[in-house]
């Protein structure tokens, strides 16, 4: 009977050996896998990292060139100054010289000529160029009023309020500065819906709020926000103001009394680091039922209007979130990325996406809705702006006219008006037909 057992003693045996070793091997996987997660995530962290230094760098890169051409066109003006120019009939191509716009002392605002174009060629009948404005620096952010008979936009000195129709200036406001900050580029400059105010996004991590009327600073609201404000957003009736920061704040203020309402605050300071929460856009539908935030790290977050209820949230990219708009026409959402796309989306029970808008090679900064037709429109650091049936996903044509980063691209509210301002320093009133 023990004579019978040892044979099979012996292969049970080995089987065992087998298994433990098996056992063992898929132990050291599973820990080298755990070790590779780890790697990974640190490895993510460090991309993160550089891709916020990266658009640092930019940023500051855009500022440098703004300087060396406010430093170059000084230089050309003291040029003229000491030797006549003399002009050849015979030389074509040449750039038109623009009419001087009166601003205050120290200031820049000129109406240029410069040349532009459209792909297909098809569509140039249909779009005109109806003129440029060129300052002496980087210009961020531009936005309609609430009819379109005026524009705003800044420089790093001055906010100026020209004309719709043909460019001229309305009204300057002065951009306080304090002693450290030389040179100041605001990333949101916003009318309200009555006209009486504009909000603007300070160099101290400030809002300045302008009476249009009687042309002064009639508030300034400090102190609550402790990094840039990257965008604002006025409630219909213009009684409150929304901010957002690259703090994850989102502060509202109510303009009656210009104090603070409620503040919000999203992330911890561990995620701030990565810039995981911070806040880069803001946007409504037309009867306010909902204030759309879109953060960094990708993600829109809904709230409805009373603040009383959780935000809701979804992942629009997986790589940066630059901006978040609404169509007036159904209330679709646009969402612009790092990833080089803008999606749309719809917000009818679980957020879906409806179409991916893909054609520009670089990061795409704005995006804006026609009123009135199913049209999109897109700017990029491609320097290009992109029209698209966002119904469709089809691309109509490309805008290629300015020599730097687009940064915001905002719609007239009523007629086929688009107005783009761009590192360039040039804002460029846009019209267009179906």
């Amino acid at each position: 009977m023990n004579q019978g057992s040892a044979p099979l003693q012996q292969p049970i045996n080995t089987i065992e050996q087998h298994a433990d070793k098996l056992v063992n091997g898929l132990e050291e996987i599973s820990k080298a896998v755990c070790q590779l997660k780890a790697v990974n995530q640190s490895l993510q962290h460090v991309y993160d990292q550089s891709v916020i230094h990266y658009l640092q760098l930019q940023e500051d890169t855009d500022t440098m060139r703004a300087m060396y051409r406010r430093l170059k066109a000084q230089y050309e003006r003291m040029a003229s100054q000491l030797q006549p120019q003399i002009e050849d009939p015979g030389i074509s191509g040449q750039q038109i010289p623009g009419q001087q716009i009166p601003t205050s002392p120290g200031d820049s605002l000129e109406l240029v000529q410069i040349p532009w174009e459209v792909s297909p060629p098809s569509f140039k009948s249909n779009i005109k160029l109806r003129y440029t404005l060129r300052t002496d620096s980087v210009v961020c952010s531009v936005c309609f009023n609430s009819n379109g008979d005026c524009l705003a936009f800044s420089n790093s000195k001055t906010v100026f309020i020209v004309s719709t129709q043909d460019g001229s200036l309305i009204s300057t406001f002065d951009i306080p500065h304090t002693q450290n900050i030389t040179d100041f580029n605001t990333r949101a400059i916003r009318i309200s819906p009555d006209s009486q105010y504009l909000a603007l996004g300070g160099p101290t991590h400030n809002i300045l709020i302008y009476s249009i009327p009687s042309r002064r600073i009639i508030a300034d609201l400090n102190g609550y926000h402790e990094n840039k404000i990257s965008a604002l957003l006025f409630s219909n009736d213009s009684n409150t103001l929304y901010s957002g920061g690259f703090d994850g704040y989102l502060c509202i203020f109510q303009l009656k009394t210009m104090t603070l309402f409620k503040m919000l605050k999203h992330g911890t300071s561990e995620s701030m680091k990565n810039g995981n929460e911070m806040i880069v856009a803001l946007t409504k539908d037309d009867e306010e039922s909902f204030i759309a935030v879109g953060f960094m790290n990708g993600s829109v977050g809904i709230y409805e209007p009373t603040f009383t209820q959780p935000m809701n949230s979804f992942k629009a990219h997986d790589q940066f979130l630059l901006d978040v708009a609404t169509s007036p026409l159904d209330c679709s959402i646009a969402t612009s990325s790092h990833d080089k796309t803008t999606k749309i989306w719809s917000l009818r029970g679980v957020a879906s996406c409806r179409k991916t808008l893909k054609s520009h090679d670089d990061l795409v900064l704005s995006a804006c809705f026609s009123p009135k037709e199913p049209i999109c429109f897109t700017g990029s650091k491609d320097e290009t702006i992109k029209a698209w049936d966002y119904k469709k996903g089809e691309l109509l044509f490309t805008l290629k006219a300015h020599k730097n980063t687009l940064f915001e691209l905002a719609h007239h509210p009523t007629d086929k008006i688009l107005v783009s301002c761009s590192g360039d320093g040039l804002v460029c009133l846009w019209v267009y037909h179906s």
